[in-house]
């Protein structure tokens, strides 16, 4: 390993590179363009650190400008050296070019994750009428909660909401009716089914929309009308004209 050290000096002289602790090891990491293939061999990297090779064929890398041998739990240790042994004469050539090169990485300082997407903001939707939905055939629409109700070949009566098949629940007063009423009148309500089953997503009130604020009108109380003193006294005197007469 002599002239590994020999080349070590030699590249803090030739780069003015400083020895880093292993604390700098990560801001001192940037891409030089040198660390390219050359003579038949592709640079192999071990942790954004290039790899060298000793005499014996062993891999090495220098983290904080120390010669390490790399660890053989890496999972392309026995790749390495198997293509060193294949290859050992190409990484020779491509060594005496960028031997020199040996305290740069390829790796940048990880950049910082992205920021959280925004909250989705999910406007509320706004159901509007339609003038389609009118008796055809015999058959008059039926609506749960506003949106027309539909009936599957069961007999089943189901709604649309959202895009989505839903039933209606067995909860609902009027279930029994719809049921009953499109077992007798099936028929129809088929035909009708035919003209009018396009509108299916489109409901005959309004959903999510709130009703616009009106001022409070104060009406004024009428007042009762207040009988005048004069008046009573003008009925008394009539008794009394009448009482004097009867007297004569």
């Amino acid at each position: 390993m002599k002239h590994v050290t020999t080349l070590i000096l030699s590249a803090a002289l030739l780069t003015g590179l400083q020895l880093a602790t292993p604390n700098d090891v990560q801001a001192q990491r940037y891409v030089v363009p040198v660390e390219s293939g050359y003579a038949g061999w592709t640079p192999l990297y071990y942790d954004g650190y290039l790899v060298y090779f000793d005499t014996a064929g062993r891999p090495y890398y220098y983290p904080g400008g120390r010669a390490t041998y790399v660890p053989r739990h890496w999972n392309q240790y026995t790749t390495a050296v198997s293509r060193f042994r294949t290859h050992g004469r190409f990484y020779n050539r491509w060594y005496q070019r960028y031997g020199h090169q040996q305290y740069r990485v390829r790796v940048i300082v990880p950049t910082p994750p992205p920021p959280p997407p925004q909250p989705v903001v999910v406007e509320p939707v706004y159901e509007e009428p339609i003038a389609i939905e009118d008796e055809y055939s015999g058959w008059t629409p039926e609506y749960y909660d506003g949106y027309l109700v539909y009936f599957d070949d069961n007999g089943t009566p189901y709604y649309y909401t959202n895009g989505s098949t839903v039933y209606v629940p067995r909860t609902w007063d009027g279930y029994t009716r719809v049921v009953t009423r499109y077992r007798s009148h099936g028929a129809n309500y088929r035909n009708w089914h035919k003209r009018y089953n396009q509108p299916r997503y489109r409901v005959r009130v309004r959903h999510s929309r709130p009703a616009p604020s009106r001022p409070a009108v104060v009406r004024p109380t009428p007042s009762r009308p207040v009988h005048s003193p004069m008046g009573h006294d003008r009925r008394h005197d009539r008794r009394d004209d009448r009482r004097d007469r009867r007297g004569r």
